[in-house]
Order: C-alpha cells, then sequence, then structure tokens
C-alpha cells in the first residue's frame, strides 16, 4: 500500500522533523513566538498549496476545505503579526504530477493530525482562555 511505502521512506525525516517542533513549541513563551512559528508553516504551506493547485487543480471536490495557509493567515493575524513571503523554489519539494500532487496532500493532512494537542499546548503556555488565534492547530 502507498501509505505504508510514504511512511516507511519518510520515518526518520518525521522524527526529527517532530523533535524539532516539540522544541520550538515548548519554547513559545508569548505571542511574538508563536506567530514566528506560524509564519513558517504560513510561508511553506501557502507556497506548497499554489504547486499542488498546478498539478491538480480541480481534481478533488473539497481541494479547498484541505487547504491550510488560509487558518495560518487568520492565526497571524489576529495575534497582530504580518505574512511572509510564500515559500518558492528548492524550498518546496517538486510537484510537477498528479501523483506528487496527492502524496503532498497526504502528508500535509497527516502533518496536522496532532494539531490538537499542540494546540492545548500552546494555549496553556500563552494563557489563552479561548481558542481564537488557534484555528490551524485546532483543524
Amino acid at each position: 500500500m502507498i501509505a505504508d511505502l510514504i511512511k516507511e521512506n519518510t520515518h526518520l525525516h518525521h522524527q526529527a522533523l517532530e523533535a524539532a517542533m516539540v522544541r520550538r513549541i515548548k519554547g513559545i513563551a508569548v505571542a511574538e513566538d508563536y506567530v514566528s512559528l506560524l509564519a513558517i508553516f504560513y510561508s511553506y504551506f501557502g507556497g506548497l498549496e499554489k504547486r499542488i493547485n498546478l498539478a491538480i487543480s480541480n481534481a478533488l471536490p473539497d481541494l479547498e476545505s484541505r487547504r491550510k495557509a488560509g487558518d495560518l493567515a487568520k492565526d497571524i493575524q489576529y495575534f497582530g503579526g504580518e505574512l511572509p513571503a510564500l515559500a518558492t523554489g528548492t524550498d518546496l519539494p517538486v510537484i510537477e504530477t498528479h501523483q506528487q500532487a496527492m502524496a503532498a496532500l497526504y502528508v500535509i493532512e497527516g502533518s496536522t493530525l496532532g494539531g490538537i494537542y499542540i494546540s492545548k499546548m500552546i494555549a496553556k503556555q500563552l494563557q489563552l482562555s479561548s481558542a481564537a488565534g488557534l484555528t490551524f492547530f485546532e483543524g
């Protein structure tokens, strides 16, 4: 199955990224720290979504609901941050085919599965009383 193949071939990268993310999230002490993290996600996901769109266009009826950059933009703006430029070039994976686009969507969806736990961590660290500003991680 393709999902198993993707997991196998990305396992080490996934572990390294997860460890770096946990360190970064635990280091969030003020809203500006959180906005800085969101800006990285926004730049990457926004650029990636553009590449995906070029490869699959309207092939999925729910493609619009799978986009992440909009939620990231809302969260950044909620805390008064400015939207960074979208990632381009070699900062993003090559996506030229329908299959590459679908694989990227698979990884994006998987990367947000633990978001609710991250949201709770951030809310506690920033002493937030509501989920406002946590749209992306709330999923």
